[in-house]
């Protein structure tokens, strides 16, 4: 521990000390009165009363003492002495094969065994001849919890920045799209909404990306140090991240969704919420993954930017499946922000999260015409196009709001086939997190290890 100017009940804790000048030795022993022997023995003695720190540090510091005391300190018996114990110790320890015991070996050429991490227990390791942690994994992420992530949950401003962005760009969205229509426009306008909903949770993502920057260099001293596994740090990223997701979901989701007026059933809510936080600690952990593994200053940025670019182009809303490249085929399929938006767009247009009151009751059939907004030219042509391809084959019972709803999920292709289920579409998009996870683990291990 490093003390600057402790107080008389401090220093008497001290049982050793080391006192520095010009980083430089001039004392280490005892604590206590030994170091005033020491500077009364060069011609500096202790006055009794003073406070003995303040002592050492006006005697030291002070420009017209004329005594090196570094070099009286390499002169005494008492260095020589130390010099001779650190190398009887470090000798020992280049020698030995296990930790504690000295190996007497015949042939002095031979060099010591290497010693290989460990991931077990502290007792395993000291009979396997292996380096090991204090700590149990468990017990690892316990401490950085408890010592990094609880003290950020005490900082009210800490958990107000959390929540200004999601609330704040929520409260925009829902200036521009309250209260939509269930017709032609308000349905396409509720698609695109749906899509911003997943893509800006992976512009969001940046935020927590300077936050793992800023702390890179303590954490790659930690790890050198054997302070804690990198499955450690790796988990309690993750789990420091989920109240995040879930609080920005929540914020976002709260007021853009009865504002707006989505499907109002618990159930598509609860599906809404689900769904937003899945997208929000996927794209999280993308960009964890991504700067763990790159350590330019502007690239992690500029790649996270790309990939979300590329998930956005072959979501499926801009362009359909069928009309994605060949060569970016691939792409729609491992796409977290296609899978999670197909959900959503299921959720909203679709009969598994339940069927609002206002359809049940032809309600909903009154805003097509009655003051909704581009209901008149080609609004109104637009409004009976599903009741048109209703005769082709989509069942709405002649519900014109049910008929809408399974238009808007064939014109985007979805409602059939591996689109067919919302929890589908959502497990799917949710099998990218362990795999940036681990990502994320094989960068912290590969960069820190080669720093060893």
């Amino acid at each position: 521990v490093t003390i600057h100017q402790p107080s008389p009940v401090i220093f008497d804790l001290l049982d050793q000390l080391i006192l520095l000048k010009a980083g430089k030795i001039i004392y280490l022993g005892p604590g206590g009165m030994e170091p005033c022997k020491h500077l009364a023995a060069l011609g500096y003695p202790y006055r009794q009363g003073y406070n003995i720190a303040e002592f050492l540090l006006e005697t030291v510091t002070d420009k017209a003492a004329s005594c090196n005391f570094a070099q009286e300190y390499e002169d005494s018996e008492e260095f020589q002495k130390q010099k001779s114990q650190a190398a009887e110790i470090w000798e020992e320890f280049v020698h030995q094969t296990k930790p504690g015991d000295a190996l007497e070996r015949q042939d002095t050429r031979r060099l010591p065994p290497k010693r290989k991490a460990s991931i077990t227990l502290a007792a395993h390791a000291e009979q396997e001849n292996l380096e090991y942690y204090a700590n149990s994994p468990l017990r690892e992420i316990f401490v950085l919890l408890r010592y990094r992530v609880a003290v950020k949950w005490r900082m009210g401003w800490f958990i107000a920045s959390k929540l200004a962005i999601p609330i704040l760009v929520g409260a925009v969205y829902s200036s521009f799209f309250n209260s939509l229509p269930k017709n032609f426009w308000g349905s396409f306008t509720t698609a695109g909404l749906l899509f911003v909903t997943v893509a800006l949770a992976g512009f969001l993502s940046i935020a927590p990306l300077e936050d793992f920057k800023g702390e890179w260099p303590l954490v790659l001293r930690q790890r050198q140090d054997a302070y804690y596994r990198s499955g450690s740090y790796v988990m309690e990223k993750i789990l420091q991240e989920i109240p995040y997701g879930l609080m920005g979901a929540l914020g976002f989701g709260v007021i853009t969704y009865f504002i707006i007026g989505l499907k109002m059933t618990p159930y598509a809510f609860f599906f809404y919420t689900l769904t937003s936080f899945t997208v929000n600690m996927v794209s999280t952990a993308i960009a964890f993954g991504v700067a763990s593994n790159i350590h330019i200053d502007f690239l992690p940025q500029a790649l996270c930017t790309v990939w979300n670019t590329l998930n956005i182009l072959v979501s499926g809303f801009f362009l359909p499946k069928c009309q994605i490249p060949k060569w970016w085929g691939w792409l729609y399929w491992i796409s977290y922000q296609q899978w999670t938006w197909s959900a959503l767009m299921i959720n909203q247009f679709g009969d598994q999260s339940g069927v609002e009151n206002a359809i049940r009751d032809g309600e909903c059939t009154a805003s097509f015409d009655s003051g909704s907004k581009c209901s008149d030219g080609m609004g109104s042509l637009l409004n009976r196009l599903p009741m048109l391809f209703q005769s082709a084959g989509m069942n709405a019972n002649g519900n014109q709001c049910t008929a809408m709803n399974n238009f808007t999920l064939a014109m985007f292709g979805l409602g059939k086939g591996s689109h067919s289920s919302q929890w589908l579409c959502l497990l799917y998009a949710s099998l990218s997190l362990p795999i940036f996870i681990g990502l994320f683990w094989l960068g912290i291990r590969r960069s820190s290890s080669s720093r060893q």
